[in-house]
């Protein structure tokens, strides 16, 4: 809950040695379908993403090669 208010505030949230929690827009579009002529108007979005720190996918990388390696 504590994540969910603070993006709700617009404040990015960062978890120490895990990654941070941040809200992305996507602006108003129309896309042309590839199969037809009708048109999707799509509104702009706001979403949560999270992205991961480098230094967990390096250990989890560099873990793995090294777990295929025995």
């Amino acid at each position: 809950e504590l994540i969910a208010e603070r993006l709700i505030s617009d404040e990015d949230v960062e978890i120490p040695r895990l990654g941070r929690f941040r809200l992305t827009t996507r602006n108003a579009t129309t896309y042309k379908n590839l199969f037809g002529k009708k048109e999707k108007s799509v509104e702009t979005t706001t979403y949560p993403t999270f992205r991961i720190c480098n230094s967990l996918k390096t250990r989890v990388k560099n873990g793995h090669k090294y777990d295929k390696m025995i």
